[in-house]
């Protein structure tokens, strides 16, 4: 039972050759079906000694009714155009994940990981042009750095660099942060 205003049209534009604005908004839909996934996962942990490890792990998930957006199956009325929520998608994502830790000092702990993760959604039983993919979403690569120390009893001190390569769809680039 939402409805999420994504958009406004704006009045005398090529999309909108009305006088007035368009609401194009998301909608609920009470016959939409909860998402299904079935989870592969494999994993090595590499201990030496006390201060070292190694973690590998690889994933593989395939995803069914997943929640979409069509526009062919708009609704409109006065208050705007309306796409509701359906179950016309499906896909799989796989990856790969590295983890190093080294701890070298009791109170002092460092981290790098490196991710891969590869999607490919579709529609269900529908024509591609008729709903809104997320494929291209997510970035294909990530990268961190971690240092974390003990202070003392109640206080942490923490480092984090990441980063995330360009997510395609939404036009975001690769970025590099430090929190």
């Amino acid at each position: 039972n939402v409805r999420y205003v994504i958009q406004v049209i704006p009045p005398l534009t090529p999309q909108n050759p009305g006088a007035s604005p368009v609401p194009l908004s998301l909608s609920g839909n009470r016959d939409i079906v909860s998402e299904e996934l079935i989870a592969l996962e494999t994993g090595y942990r590499l201990n030496i000694g006390n201060h070292f490890s190694f973690d590998v792990a690889a994933f593989y998930n395939f995803y069914d009714h997943l929640v979409s957006f069509s526009p062919n199956n708009s609704e409109i009325s006065s208050e705007g155009i309306c796409m509701p929520m359906n179950n016309m998608m499906e896909g799989e994502n796989w990856g790969l994940e590295f983890v190093a830790k080294w701890q070298p000092l009791d109170l002092w702990r460092l981290q790098a990981a490196y991710t891969y993760i590869k999607a490919d959604l579709y529609p269900k039983n529908a024509d591609p042009e008729t709903v809104l993919t997320t494929d291209g979403s997510g970035p294909l690569h990530q990268l961190s750095f971690r240092s974390s120390a003990d202070l003392s009893r109640n206080l942490e001190w923490d480092v984090w660099v990441r980063f995330v390569d360009e997510i395609m769809d939404g036009d975001v680039g690769d970025y590099t942060a430090l929190d």
